[in-house]
């Protein structure tokens, strides 16, 4: 599945049908005794967010990306939130 981010998509593809909008966060540690990878966990987070987007759509368009962190001052580390929002798509390439 194709993510587009841009305000418009590249020249050669059309649009042929716009779903309603889907979103996902996820949390990421940012303790360093995490069994993940930063990496690792924001990968988790973009496959969730693309596994909301009905199985007939192969792309999704107008994705935005917004994060927080939220950090502990007692034994360090935190969480970072990693939200995904964006319009799935079925998309025909020339």
């Amino acid at each position: 599945m194709k993510l587009y981010c841009a305000s418009s998509l590249p020249p050669g593809i059309a649009v042929r049908h716009v779903f309603d909008m889907i979103d996902h966060t996820g949390i990421v540690s940012l303790r360093r005794r995490s069994s993940k990878s930063i990496n690792e966990e924001s990968e988790g987070v973009r496959r969730a967010f693309v596994e909301r987007a009905p199985k007939e759509a192969n792309a999704i368009i107008g994705v935005q990306i917004s994060t927080s962190a939220v950090l502990h001052d007692i034994g360090g580390g935190g969480e970072f939130f990693l939200t995904y929002c964006g319009n799935p798509a079925i998309i025909d390439e020339a």
